[in-house]
């Protein structure tokens, strides 16, 4: 696999992964994805510009932040990814 193989597959990943979390942290709101997902992959387009991929958390969609948000549950989420993708 060639390096820009790599890249595209970790980005898709990354995104996956983020718009994942935002939304299992709004509550999972049906009919949303594309928001999710498209949130997500200007979070991962703006880091991979400035280098800094790995730093950011990711966020979600939502225009106000939710104080009651729990933190997402991690466990089994690769499997859940890959199911989506």
């Amino acid at each position: 696999m060639d390096l820009f193989t790599t890249i595209i597959l970790f980005d898709r990943d990354e995104t996956a992964l983020r718009a994942y979390l935002a939304w299992q942290a709004d509550g999972r709101p049906h009919g949303r994805d594309i928001d999710y997902w498209l949130a997500a992959e200007r979070q991962v387009q703006n880091l991979r510009a400035v280098g800094s991929i790995a730093a950011e958390t990711p966020r979600s969609p939502s225009k106000q932040a939710k104080s009651n948000a729990k933190p997402p549950q991690t466990a089994g989420l690769g499997l859940k990814i890959l199911g989506a993708i």
